[in-house]
């Protein structure tokens, strides 16, 4: 996005105001904040700008009655400006008030930090920046996820209550599932990742569908053989499994020598199941980089197989992109960008292909 596109961000909570204020500067903004009604309204007489974003419960003039006072304004310039509403809740009596008023979209300011890539979507489209608009329609899979991914989902809950209680994977339900999903992403049945996880605990199990999925995709873009491809989707199933505990993903109280651990106890997992000694060794080599800087081993350059190397790929973008308690989730676009930009640790080359990769895809990014 080019040039300094003002937006007028009024909240009376200054987190609120932080945290819109870093999402729209960082796509290029220039953003003017006020901590009430009144204030908004002098700095609206005093500026030009192209959006408005509203609180709605705030001292001195509430966002209904700044909004009426906004579009009282004499002039159309002033007077039709776009109004995003902010507000903690979503009352349809209070929305259709502010509907009445002439608000143009609402928001519930929880999800802003959440889910900042729906706040942009509005962002933009009222802004008519189609090109943005359609990027960000394409960030929110999770909430449309087709019957496919769902029902892959249900499977992979069931494989995480097994490993709690100790129990062993029957390979040959799982062999047909792996199979079931390869012939689902072949017909164009997927083409998605879930973005949003409901809660901590719930990384594991939808990051492993993800990278299941991604390496399914990625294999069958690269027209891999249906068997590598195969083998590669069932370790990246089950790759971080090892790290199925309320407290890994804590940092105040992971042990970072416990958590690499995690390796061996995926391995002792599904090992018992049957898989090949091909998903094994992907196991084994996720967290392992071409610069020897990985573990368990700090294997390095020819030391790492070409699909040992894309499922690393794969998992570190997807734990970019859902992260959950370490650090906040990054856009799939910057996260794109952070891996072409670890160079050293990955190989360039597979860097350019899963970049390439990812523009045959819903999640891809629009520059």
């Amino acid at each position: 996005m080019t040039g300094k596109t003002k937006i007028l961000l009024v909240d009376d909570s200054p987190i609120i105001r932080h945290v819109g204020n870093k999402i729209l500067t960082k796509k290029g903004f220039e953003v003017l904040q006020a901590d009430n009604g009144s204030k908004a309204l002098d700095a609206l007489r005093n500026n030009h700008v192209s959006l408005i974003v509203l609180d709605y419960y705030m001292p001195v003039l509430d966002g209904l009655q700044t909004l009426r006072e906004i579009r009282r304004f004499p002039y159309k310039e002033k007077s039709g400006i776009p109004v995003i509403i902010l507000s903690g809740e979503d009352n349809p009596a209070e929305i259709s008030k502010l509907i009445e008023a002439g608000a143009n979209d609402f928001i519930n300011k929880l999800k802003l930090k959440a889910t900042p890539e729906i706040f942009l979507e509005k962002v933009f489209g009222l802004l008519n920046h189609q090109k943005e608009v359609e990027y960000y329609k394409r960030m929110k899979l999770s909430h449309t996820l087709c019957p496919e991914v769902k029902e892959f989902k249900k499977y992979v809950d069931d494989c995480v209550n097994k490993y709690f209680q100790g129990e062993t994977l029957s390979f040959d339900e799982l062999e047909a599932k792996i199979i079931t999903e390869y012939n689902n992403v072949h017909e164009g049945n997927v083409t998605e990742i879930i973005y949003d996880i409901p809660s901590p605990d719930d990384f594991i199990a939808t990051h492993s569908v993800n990278s299941c999925f991604l390496t399914l995709m990625f294999g069958i873009y690269q027209q891999w053989e249906k068997e590598v491809t195969l083998n590669a989707a069932m370790a990246a199933l089950f790759h971080d499994f090892g790290n199925l505990s309320k407290e890994v993903y804590s940092k105040e109280s992971v042990d970072y020598e416990h958590y690499k651990k995690h390796i061996d106890r995926s391995i002792d997992f599904v090992r018992k199941s049957g898989l090949p000694d091909e998903s094994l060794q992907i196991i084994a080599n996720h967290h392992e980089r071409v610069d020897g800087s990985g573990y368990p081993k700090q294997k390095k350059g020819d030391e790492l197989d070409k699909i040992s190397q894309i499922v690393s790929i794969i998992d570190t973008f997807d734990t970019l992109t859902t992260q959950i308690g370490l650090d906040k989730k990054m856009m799939v676009k910057d996260a794109l960008r952070r891996l072409l930009s670890w160079e050293n640790q990955f190989s360039p080359a597979l860097l350019k292909d899963f970049n390439l990769f990812s523009m045959q895809f819903e999640f891809k990014p629009n520059d």
